[in-house]
C-alpha cells in the first residue's frame, strides 16, 4: 500500500511540475511582448491619490502621442525619453514633490482587468514613484496599450491567438496557471 500512495505522490509532484512549467512558459512568452506603466502614490491620502492620477495622466498624455512598431521601439523611446517623462510628471505637479522614474524589469502580481488577466512575474516596466511611494498604486500596460484595446484586437498587437485566448479565459485552469506562478515567484524570492 505504501508502495502506490508514493506512485501517487511522484505522479501528482510530477503534473504539477509540468503544468508549472507550462505556465511559467507561457508568462515568459507574453511579458517579452508587453510593457508595463507603475505609478505609485506617496501615500494613501486623497490629495496624493489625486497626484497619482495627475501625474498617470500626464506621462500617458506623453506616451500616447507615440506610435510604436514594436516592443523594441518602445523600450528604445521610453529609455532615451525618460528625463522629459520625469521632467512631464514634475511640471505636474509643480514640483511640490520629488518624482523618480526607473525604467527596468519589475515584478507584478496577478492583475485583473475588466476584459483579461495578465500573469503575475517580471516585466519591463516604466515605474513612476512619487514622493515616498508607499501609496496605492496604478498599473496598465502601455505597449501595445491594452489597456484602452478592446480584446478582439490583441492578436494585432503582436500576440498570438493562443496567448490572447490564455489572458482572457474565465476558466478555472489559467486562475491556477496564475496562482502557481505567484507561488513559484514568492518561493523563488524567499532564495
Amino acid at each position: 500500500m505504501k508502495r502506490f500512495r508514493w506512485i501517487f505522490v511522484c505522479l501528482l509532484l510530477g503534473t504539477l511540475c509540468l503544468l508549472t512549467a507550462q505556465a511559467v512558459a507561457r508568462q515568459q512568452a507574453i511579458s517579452g511582448k508587453l510593457i508595463r506603466l507603475h505609478v505609485i502614490a506617496n501615500s494613501d491620502s486623497e490629495a496624493d491619490q489625486k497626484e497619482k492620477l495627475r501625474v498617470r495622466d500626464a506621462i500617458l498624455s506623453e506616451i500616447s502621442k507615440q506610435e510604436w512598431q514594436s516592443r523594441a521601439d518602445a523600450a528604445q523611446w521610453l529609455e532615451e525619453n525618460e528625463s522629459t517623462l520625469l521632467q512631464r510628471a514634475e511640471k505636474e505637479l509643480d514640483n511640490r514633490r520629488a518624482v523618480s522614474i526607473r525604467f527596468d524589469e519589475e515584478w507584478y502580481p496577478t492583475r485583473t482587468y475588466d476584459t483579461f488577466s495578465l500573469p503575475a512575474g517580471k516585466y519591463l516596466s516604466l515605474r513612476v514613484m512619487i514622493g515616498e511611494a508607499k501609496g496605492r498604486n496604478w498599473w496598465c500596460v502601455v505597449y501595445p496599450s491594452l489597456c484602452a484595446m478592446p480584446v478582439s484586437e490583441f492578436t494585432q498587437s503582436g500576440l498570438t491567438q493562443g496567448e490572447a485566448a490564455w489572458l482572457t479565459e474565465d476558466s478555472a485552469s489559467v486562475k491556477i496557471d496564475f496562482w502557481l506562478l505567484e507561488q513559484i515567484e514568492k518561493a523563488l524570492k524567499g532564495i
